[in-house]
C-alpha cells in the first residue's frame, strides 16, 4: 500500500539540501509502489523546476528575531501546527531537512507535537545547531523559555515515530551521546550524480580555453575552490595558498556569498588582495562554463573548517579533476572507508605567531590577514612556515590519471541514486514497522 513522504524544508533556494531533496524524489521513483513523494516548503524561487508538486506555507521559511515583534508565538505555533495536520496524514512520513538548526524553533516545536500526537518523524540532520551557538539560543530562547519546553526533549524526542538520518558517521555517534538509541538513526550519506561530459583527454583541450576567457598563463596550474564563500568555507586560507604558490598556479574561486550577512567580510577579502597583489580571480563561475572550468583545472581545493557531507571532497573527481586542501577526518574517514583516496589533504597549517602555534583556521579573519602579509613580505617567516608544514612541498604535485579513474569509480558506484534509493526504502520501512 502506497505512503505519502511529506518532504520538508524551509525552502528551495539552489544549495545542498535543496540538491539532496531532487536527488531524493529521483531516487524514490524506483519505488513507486511503496511511496509517493511531495514537497512542502516555506519559499521556492521563481523559474525553480521542481519534479513533483510542491505546497508552500511560508510559515516554514527562516524565522528572524525581528519577526517576532509581530507574532503571538504560542498562536502561531498552534496555527502552523493545525495547517500541516491538514497537509499530511498520520500514516504518512514527514521527511523534515535540518528541522533542528535552528532556522525556525517555531516549525521544530511543531514538528514535535505532532510527533507526540503520534506522526512519523524522519529529521533528516544536514548540520546541528549545537554547532552554531547562535542558532542554539534562538531555539533555547522560543522553545525552552517561551514555551516552557525541555529544549533537549523536543530536538532529541525519546519516542518510536521519531528517526534520524544523519550524513557521517561522527554525527551518527554525536546523536548517540545525545541518548538516541542506534534502532533510531541512520546513516544516510548524499548521493554524488555527475554526469560529466569531458574526460581526462579533453583536460588540455579545455584548459587552453578557459585561460584564454580569463586570460590565464597555460603553463601554470590552475586551482579552484568551486564554492560559495562563506565565513565557514575559510577563504583566508585559500588565499594564504595562493600568496604562497603565486609562481605555480592560478588561484579562482567560483562563487560570492548571497546571504547579506556574509557579502562586507568576502568584499574585505576581496580588497585584500587587491591591496597585496595577490592574483586572486573571484566569481570566476559567472564568467565560464563550471563543467568545463572544474575540468580544465590541475586541482580542486577546500580549504573549509565544516562540512555537512563533504561534496567537495568528491564531485571534482566525477569531472575527472582530483581534490586536495584541508582534511576534515569526521566528513573524510566515512569517504576514504569506501576507498576512495586522497594523496595531498592536510591536517592543519601551523602558523608561529607572538611565540604560539596556532592552526590558521583558528585565527580570526584580521590575524589571518596579518599573517598572510608577513608571510608575503617576510621570506624568513615564509621559509619557517614551510620548516613547520612539510605538506607544503607536496601540495601541488601531479595526480596520476589512473588514481582519478579509480576514485570516479568508487564514488559512482558506492554514492549513486540507486544506492541512496535502496537506502531510503529501507529507512522508510523501519519508521513504519
Amino acid at each position: 500500500m502506497e505512503k505519502a513522504i511529506a518532504i520538508m524544508h524551509h525552502h528551495l533556494n539552489p544549495g545542498g539540501v535543496t540538491r539532496v531533496i531532487h536527488s531524493q524524489v529521483k531516487a524514490l521513483s524506483g519505488y513507486q509502489k511503496n511511496w509517493i513523494p511531495k514537497i512542502i516548503s516555506g519559499h521556492i524561487p521563481k523559474n525553480a523546476k521542481l519534479p513533483v508538486p510542491v505546497t508552500i506555507d511560508e510559515r516554514l521559511n527562516y524565522l528572524y528575531q525581528e519577526d517576532l515583534k509581530s507574532l503571538e508565538l504560542n498562536i502561531a505555533k498552534n496555527n502552523l501546527k493545525a495547517a500541516l495536520e491538514k497537509m499530511v496524514d498520520k500514516e504518512d512520513i514527514i521527511h523534515f531537512h535540518n528541522l533542528n538548526l535552528g532556522k525556525n524553533p517555531l516549525v521544530t516545536t511543531a514538528i514535535y507535537e505532532l510527533c507526540e500526537m503520534g506522526y512519523h518523524i524522519l529529521n533528516h540532520a544536514h548540520d546541528f545547531a549545537e554547532d552554531r551557538p547562535l542558532n542554539y539560543n534562538f531555539l533555547k530562547m522560543i522553545i525552552g523559555d517561551e514555551f516552557g519546553y525541555d529544549l533537549k526533549q523536543v530536538l532529541y524526542p525519546d519516542a518510536a515515530n521519531y528517526h534520524f538520518a544523519v550524513l557521517n558517521t561522527f554525527d551518527y555517534e554525536r546523536l548517540k551521546t545525545y541518548g538516541i538509541d542506534n534502532e533510531r538513526i541512520s546513516l544516510l550519506p548524499n548521493p554524488v550524480q555527475f554526469e560529466s561530459i569531458y574526460s581526462l583527454k579533453d583536460k588540455k583541450k579545455n584548459k587552453a580555453l578557459i585561460a584564454g576567457q580569463l586570460g590565464l598563463d597555460q603553463d601554470k596550474k590552475i586551482i579552484t575552490y568551486p564554492v560559495r564563500i562563506i565565513k565557514r568555507k575559510n577563504v583566508g586560507e585559500f588565499i594564504l595558498l595562493a600568496m604562497l604558490f603565486v609562481n605555480q598556479a592560478h588561484w579562482l574561486v567560483s562563487q560570492p556569498p548571497k546571504n547579506p550577512v556574509e557579502i562586507e567580510p568576502y568584499e574585505a577579502w576581496k580588497q585584500f588582495c587587491s591591496d597585496l597583489n595577490i592574483p586572486v580571480q573571484f566569481e570566476v563561475g559567472s564568467k565560464v562554463n563550471f563543467e568545463q572550468l572544474i575540468n580544465a583545472s590541475d586541482f580542486c581545493i577546500t580549504t573549509s573548517a565544516r562540512e555537512g557531507f563533504g561534496m567537495s571532497y568528491m564531485e571534482p573527481w566525477l569531472m575527472h579533476t582530483p581534490v586536495i586542501g584541508r582534511n576534515l577526518p569526521y566528513v573524510t574517514d566515512d569517504i576514504k572507508q569506501n576507498g576512495v583516496k586522497f594523496p595531498y589533504l592536510y591536517n592543519q597549517i601551523k602558523i608561529d605567531w607572538e611565540g604560539e602555534v596556532i592552526d590558521f583556521k583558528n585565527m580570526p579573519e584580521d590575524r589571518q590577514r596579518e599573517v598572510i602579509r608577513k608571510a608575503k613580505e617576510d621570506p624568513d617567516f615564509r621559509h619557517a612556515m614551510y620548516r613547520q608544514n612539510p605538506f607544503l612541498n607536496d601540495l601541488l604535485k601531479k595526480v596520476s590519471g589512473e588514481l582519478i579513474e579509480t576514485n570516479k569509480a568508487i564514488i559512482n558506484r558506492e554514492y549513486s541514486i540507486a544506492k541512496y534509493g535502496e537506502q531510503l526504502n529501507g529507512i522508510y520501512k523501519t519508521i513504519l514497522e
